[in-house]
């Protein structure tokens, strides 16, 4: 660190600390023995808040928040105690405000980028440090009912309403919004799923003004309403307000949490740390941990279609250096099956939202998503130009199939119009293509069952199949399918329905669920990624 880093420091703490003085001996109406405690107590958050934080506004913010609450407390709980007992319910007040301050922060750092790694640890600091804010403010409860600040029933309600809060919230309602957030919709509790390439600015700019309005809450009361005396149930209620505030946090930290928990613990061969945010997970060919580093990074952020961009161009790198041709060209069904079994296997249910990954693990099953195109095994002597424009001479064909799931009027109608164009080029395709008398007079048999068609009254998906090749996707499918959309040369179908699995690939536990399964399966085969070279 460089000397202006340290000047800039000084000043920071100095500036801080000045007008905290100011406050507490000037613009605070409390009694005169309460204020160096008080200061103290600030100093000493500010000196934690240069220790821990990174950014200014927290650095800022967090003290003077905790000072105003502070004075705020010994405004209201003063003449309703006996004097002998009033500095020591104070410090108890203050205590127990620095334990939720310092839950509260941990979930911040979350989102403003703090952490570096670690986040199962985070998650099970962020329960141990509101279990021990809740046994604290129960103790600070009971003590001012015994001394006579509040009636039973306030003292019932807080205790009653914050562990309920609490157990609710962490025991419910976490993977109860993980799901709603995957799955794009309203709840009745308002959680949507923030719109992919807005995700980390709506993420932060959320926590950063709920903080920013809570933090000034103590300021409002402390400095604009004199009469704000003998007020013992309010200081307690406010230690609510911000615990509810708190909750509401964790809600939506948790999703990036379970995030990061899962990348790390996938990605961990040791207690080496991982940086998610920095992309520093994967190691292996240089070229290759690039993109999977990216794709880490942009999951974690809730960019899922951003992630498996960066996800599939690696693996198409790994599998022409490898020669594992199953990892970019095999079964998509398989690879999602066997990236769950590793993840069974490795214990990482408890990082993912299981609900999501069994959805799309049935969505997935070949009876229920397939590819539907022009079967080019009668064309193995020719060369793969004109494998590609024999699947094209199918294209009407192939639009028709899905027409008539998706628009059956508009099928019953263009049919014999569409399979007439397809016989058409065929003919052409045939005369001025093809030379091998095998392939020619397997040609000519597509071409009779096309024309026994015509002579249907109506046709069905099934009749189509008889001439047509369905298979089931690969992650190169996929991958085109994001980049192009759907091609003209063949249809991946949900059911027969080319518009229904549209729908299904923009839902956002899908998009989640590809890449979740997907890197695990790539981890299961080449845990060499993990290794730095």
């Amino acid at each position: 660190m460089t000397v202006k880093h340290y000047v800039c420091k000084a000043v920071e703490v100095s500036a801080i600390t000045i007008a905290s003085t100011f406050l507490t001996y000037t613009a605070a109406d409390i009694p005169y023995n309460t204020r160096p405690l008080i200061l103290l107590a600030t100093i000493m958050f500010i000196g934690y808040m240069q220790f821990m934080s990174t950014k200014l506004w927290t650095r800022i913010a967090y003290p003077l928040s905790l000072m105003s609450l502070g004075l705020l407390i010994s405004r209201m709980v003063y003449g309703t105690i006996p004097n002998r007992y009033y500095i020591y319910v104070v410090l108890a007040y203050i205590v127990t405000a620095f334990l939720l301050y310092h839950a509260l922060y941990r979930i911040i750092t979350v989102f403003l980028g703090e952490r570096k790694g670690l986040f199962h640890i985070v998650l099970e600091d962020i329960e141990l440090d509101m279990i021990i804010y809740l046994v604290a403010i129960t103790i600070l409860t009971i003590w001012v009912y015994h001394l006579g600040a509040i009636q039973w029933w306030a003292g019932s309600l807080v205790i009653v309403s914050t562990w309920s809060l609490w157990f609710f919230v962490s025991r419910y309602m976490n993977k109860r919004v993980f799901s709603i957030l995957l799955e794009g919709r309203v709840s009745p509790w308002g959680f949507t799923h923030p719109i992919e390439p807005e995700a980390e600015k709506t993420l932060l700019s959320i926590a950063s003004l709920i903080v920013l309005v809570s933090l000034m809450i103590p300021l409002l009361f402390a400095y604009t309403h004199p009469l704000l005396v003998q007020r013992g149930f309010v200081p307690l209620a406010l230690l609510g307000v911000f615990q509810a505030i708190t909750c509401l946090l964790y809600l939506v930290a948790y999703v990036l949490i379970m995030h990061g928990a899962f990348v790390e613990e996938i990605a961990r061969t040791d207690k080496r740390q991982v940086d998610i945010e920095g992309y520093k997970v994967f190691g292996g060919w240089r070229d290759i941990s690039w993109f999977l580093n990216r794709s880490a990074g942009y999951y974690y952020r809730l960019k899922y279609l951003s992630a498996l961009y960066m996800l599939f161009q690696g693996l198409e790198i790994l599998s022409k250096r490898t020669g594992d041709k199953e990892i970019y060209y095999g079964d998509l069904y398989n690879v999602l099956r066997n990236g769950y079994k590793y993840i069974l296997i490795n214990k990482l249910l408890r990082y993912v939202d299981k609900q999501s990954l069994e959805k799309t693990l049935d969505a997935f099953k070949p009876e229920n998503i397939w590819v539907i195109e022009a079967d080019t095994s009668v064309l193995e002597k020719e060369p793969e130009e004109t494998r590609e424009f024999y699947k094209w001479i199918f294209s009407s064909t192939i639009n028709l199939y899905a027409k008539l799931v998706d628009v059956p009027h508009e099928a019953s109608s263009e049919w014999r119009k569409a399979i007439e164009l397809t016989v058409n080029r065929l003919d052409h395709f045939i005369k001025t293509r093809i030379r091998d008398i095998g392939e020619r007079a397997s040609l000519e048999k597509i071409r009779v069952k096309l024309l026994d068609l015509l002579n249907k009254d109506h046709v069905e998906q099934s009749d189509l199949e008889t001439i047509l090749r369905r298979y089931s996707p690969t992650i190169n499918m996929i991958r085109n399918y994001l980049v192009h959309g759907q091609l003209v040369k063949n249809a991946i179908v949900y059911r027969g329905s080319r518009d229904e699995f549209d729908r299904i690939m923009s839902q956002p536990y899908i998009l989640y669920s590809l890449y979740t399964l997907i890197i695990a399966y790539t981890i299961s085969r080449h845990p060499e990624l993990l290794r730095r070279r």
